[in-house]
């Protein structure tokens, strides 16, 4: 079996996983990298097309993110994509907690050795990039605009210190202080809306932001994205319920909108267009199309 193990540099631990990844898998002879941020695409695309059969990411959603499009933008048939199997080692590790993973590398071989990887949805985004030209990406877990992006505009923008969910808890409370309501126009079919909101979800997964789990009815294995349109709130109303969404269930209040879409348009209503990220990376701007994508993955989890 051929591994390649791409491992996130920013890991402040990241030698010391490349070598228990290496002695946990020395009968495979592993090929264990450690990467800096933009690496893993081409590694995994460049693997893909060796052959590899398994890629082991060793990160968080960013790094899925990047081995996900390297797979992809292959454009091979996915019987011969190597399926992915996520060691939880990054800041957010958001997707890890929709397919319930891990990082215990015993479990982590007892699933690659025994092929028990299963086809996981990706979706694909159509947005600006900050020179202004059109771009598609795949993204594995969720998309927004709104104080969703602009807390990681604000994360990527300062040291950390602290670890995800408290980064993310703070910079969002910031953003909401700080951030206009988006003006948007959202289309997608048999549903529109039109008008100010506070944030805009588009999610494969359930969680973001470290562990916010936002987008209760996701499901990364059902062909279906679920649409999430925060309405234009208080600060008041808003504030209590970040911490409610560490739940992962629906907020039960007017101003959340969800819908279980297949594909959507937005578009800004405003005279500037506003911020837009996935899977933890900022990408460019509006206006954006998403959809479910005609191309998918091999991964490993533990939801069956």
């Amino acid at each position: 079996m051929k591994i390649v193990a791409i491992i996130n540099g920013k890991n402040r631990n990241a030698e010391k996983i490349k070598t228990e990844i290496e002695q946990k898998f020395a009968e495979f002879s592993p090929t264990c990298l450690i990467t800096q941020k933009g690496q893993a695409f081409q590694i995994a695309k460049n693997a893909t097309i060796n052959g590899t059969e398994t890629i082991i990411a060793a990160g968080g959603d960013g790094t899925i993110h990047e081995i996900a499009n390297g797979i992809l933008q292959t454009n091979m048939e996915i019987s011969k994509l190597p399926a992915i199997a996520p060691y939880t080692a990054g800041t957010g590790n958001d997707l890890a907690r929709s397919i319930n993973l891990g990082n215990n590398l015993d479990k982590i071989k007892q699933k690659i050795v025994s092929n028990q990887w299963q086809i996981m949805d990706t979706a694909e985004i159509t947005y600006q990039n900050f020179s202004g030209n059109t771009a598609k990406r795949y993204f594995i877990n969720m998309a927004d605009l709104g104080i969703g992006a602009q807390a990681i505009n604000r994360i990527a923008n300062r040291k950390k210190i602290y670890n995800g969910t408290i980064a993310y808890s703070q910079a969002a409370i910031a953003s909401f202080f700080t951030q206009k309501a988006v003006n948007v126009i959202v289309t997608s079919k048999d549903f529109e809306f039109k008008g100010l909101s506070t944030e805009i979800c588009i999610g494969n997964g359930k969680y973001f932001g470290g562990g916010f789990g936002i987008s209760p009815y996701s499901n990364p294995f059902d062909s279906r994205l679920e649409l999430l349109i925060v309405k234009k709130m208080n600060t008041a109303r808003f504030i209590p319920l970040i911490k409610k969404m560490r739940d992962a269930k629906p907020i039960m209040i007017n101003e959340f909108l969800y819908k279980r879409i297949i594909n959507c348009n937005i578009e800004s209503l405003a005279k500037h267009q506003h911020i837009v990220e996935a899977d933890g990376e900022l990408l460019g701007t509006t206006p954006i199309q998403i959809k479910i994508a005609s191309a998918a993955l091999k991964i490993f989890a533990n939801t069956k």
